[in-house]
């Protein structure tokens, strides 16, 4: 994974051929695009589903979640977003692949 710091290209952003540029904490990274050979596990799409009901119920959460979650996500050196999943997947979710929802009781 490479690193830019204000390079020859200034900031970059988006997918270049099979480049990813993006920006973290600040710091602009480039990674090559990965390919998964094999299809994905139960497990996996178990994951893929539960990041996807939590992300679905955060985001219009977001300016809430900077918020209560700042603290904790300076502790554990994250941002508040990724907390906060985090906090939600293991918290807030019900049911078995491929029934989960979350649980708002």
């Amino acid at each position: 994974m490479g690193k830019l710091k204000n390079g020859a290209f200034g900031h970059l952003s988006g997918r270049v051929g099979n480049l990813v540029c993006y920006t973290v904490n600040g710091e602009n990274v480039v990674r090559e695009v990965g390919h998964n050979s094999t299809p994905p596990t139960e497990k996996k799409l178990a994951n893929y589903q539960r990041m996807k009901v939590v992300n679905q119920f955060q985001k219009p959460l977001l300016p809430f979640l900077n918020v209560g979650f700042a603290q904790a996500a300076m502790k554990a050196g994250q941002n508040p977003y990724n907390t906060a999943m985090s906090f939600n997947k293991i918290n807030a979710l019900q049911g078995e692949y491929p029934f989960i929802e979350m649980d708002y009781i």
